[in-house]
C-alpha cells in the first residue's frame, strides 16, 4: 500500500486528502482544522478543530466522512500525537489558562490531563508507548522534557536556561 500524504490547506479552512491519484476533500465547513495525523490503521485522520468549542481533538473516517469528537475541553485542545501502538493520543490542552498535556485512550474512550505542573507545556511527541517528550516554558528555563506514564516523573532532556543579567 502506498502511504498517503495529508495536509491542511488554510484557504477557506478546508481540509484535503492527497493521494497519488486524486485530491479528496475531507471536511466541508467553516471551521479551522489543524495538526492532522493518521490513525494507526490509516482509515482515519485525527485532527484539532474549533468546530465544537474553542478547540478539541476529532477523528474522521476517510471513507465514510463520519466525525467523532475525542476530547471535550473547557478551553482548547490541539497538537495531537499518536502513540506508537496506536492506542493513545497525547495532546496539548489549556487548563485554567495553563498549557498542559492530556492523554486520550482509544480503549476506554476517556481523556485526562496528565501534566499539570503549573508550567506552560506543549508539543507532545511519543518517544515510545510509555514516554512523552514535550516542550516547556518555565520560569527559570525553556526546555525539552520527558514524562514517564508509569512513574509520572518529568525529566529535563535539554534546556536553554534564561539569563537574568
Amino acid at each position: 500500500m502506498i502511504r498517503k500524504f495529508i495536509t491542511i490547506i488554510s484557504v477557506l479552512a478546508l481540509s484535503f486528502l492527497f493521494s497519488e491519484e486524486k485530491l479528496i476533500q475531507l471536511t466541508k465547513d467553516k471551521y479551522n482544522q489543524t495538526f492532522p495525523i493518521w490513525s494507526s490503521d490509516e482509515k482515519s485522520v485525527i485532527y484539532a478543530s474549533d468546530e465544537a468549542s474553542k478547540g478539541d481533538i476529532f477523528l474522521i473516517n476517510i471513507e465514510t466522512k463520519k466525525v467523532k469528537r475525542l476530547t471535550k475541553s473547557k478551553e482548547y485542545s490541539g497538537q495531537p500525537s499518536l502513540s506508537p501502538d496506536g492506542l493513545k493520543i497525547a495532546y496539548f490542552t489549556l487548563t485554567d489558562g495553563k498549557g498542559t498535556i492530556g492523554i486520550y485512550d482509544f480503549k476506554t474512550e476517556q481523556s485526562k490531563v496528565i501534566i499539570t505542573d503549573g508550567e506552560w507545556n506543549e508539543y507532545p511527541v511519543w518517544k515510545d508507548n510509555d514516554n512523552i517528550t514535550f516542550f516547556s516554558r518555565r520560569a527559570d528555563r525553556n526546555g525539552i522534557f520527558n514524562y514517564n506514564l508509569t512513574t509520572s516523573k518529568i525529566d529535563l532532556l535539554f534546556s536553554n536556561e534564561k539569563n537574568n543579567n
